[in-house]
């Protein structure tokens, strides 16, 4: 469906995760709590999928920052002013691969009642690259303001159905156990999961613990991540290089698992000396000093 510009050509189609010893294979959006940004997995030994040069979606007339949602990779547009473009991050079912096959898919869509013209103008794509089959989230260029947010957040809200909405406000991947009498994930699943709800180019997200590493909730993953030094120890070094350069590291562990939200970094400040978990804070006993290494934190995550 789209094509990925990168040294080994195309992203690979969905595979099982089971085939590469790794959770589930999800590309996303890399995120620390509180504010977004986007990473993309990647898997050069995997099969490739078929691509092909799309039409940058910027470069048409009524193209605006509220276009589509950030997770779109190919839209049906028209040059028809105030009229939603019909957005897409997976294909629809059905809807067979080639440019021309989208091109002719979008020229058959109609536009709403009173239009202008009758049909949307055709097909056009995002970003750089357009990708062929795989779900994929592009970096958003386009930095919003709060206001902007809130309205295009209002937009998506009124294009979903309650049972789409419902589905964001709870999680999957846990069943009650009663061997230990509690919720127990199941296997090869993230910490907290939300499905994706493709037709809106909404991801699913894939939650994990946290700051400290890649947590390894099953013997198979032990030996594949990393022990990073705490948090505690990385605020001693009152650097924001230097913590920058940390969970940029971290992010590429994280995204080579499939995750894309990071469940950190924990910014508790110490009251308790004897404490157990204040290794693992970032602020110390200062939140200032929290504050400041908070925001480095997240540039590094998010680059």
């Amino acid at each position: 469906w789209l094509k990925l510009i990168w040294a080994q050509g195309c992203v690979p189609p969905p595979i099982p995760f089971h085939q590469l010893g790794l959770p589930r294979q999800h590309a996303g959006h890399m995120t620390a709590i509180g504010k977004g940004g986007i990473l993309l997995i990647l898997a050069s030994a995997l099969p490739r999928a078929r691509c092909f040069e799309g039409y940058p979606c910027s470069e048409k007339p009524t193209f605006s920052e509220l276009s589509c949602p950030v997770a779109t990779r190919a839209a049906c547009w028209t040059r028809v002013p105030n009229v939603a473009w019909q957005c897409f991050d997976v294909p629809p079912v059905g809807v067979g691969e080639g440019e021309a096959v989208w091109d002719g898919f979008c020229k058959a869509q109609p536009l709403p009642a009173g239009s202008s013209q009758a049909y949307f103008d055709g097909i056009c794509t995002f970003g750089e690259e357009v990708l062929a089959k795989t779900p994929r989230r592009r970096r958003n260029k386009y930095k919003l303001t709060w206001e902007q947010a809130r309205e295009k957040a209002q937009r998506m809200i009124q294009r979903m159905t309650p049972a789409e909405k419902y589905s964001l406000m709870q999680g999957q991947g846990w069943a009650w156990s009663e061997a230990s009498g509690w919720w127990d994930i199941k296997k090869w699943w993230y910490v907290g999961n939300t499905p994706a709800i493709e037709r809106l180019g909404i991801p699913n997200l894939n939650m994990q613990d946290s700051a400290g590493g890649f947590r390894p909730y099953w013997h198979e993953l032990v030996d594949t991540v990393t022990s990073w030094p705490s948090q505690l120890s990385l605020a001693a070094c009152w650097d924001p290089d230097l913590v920058r350069l940390y969970s940029s590291a971290l992010a590429d562990e994280f995204k080579s698992k499939g995750a894309n939200v990071v469940l950190g970094p924990s910014v508790n400040v110490h009251r308790v000396a004897r404490n157990g978990r204040n290794f693992e804070y970032l602020s110390g006993e200062d939140p200032y000093l929290g504050a400041k290494l908070t925001e480095t934190w997240v540039e590094g995550m998010q680059s």
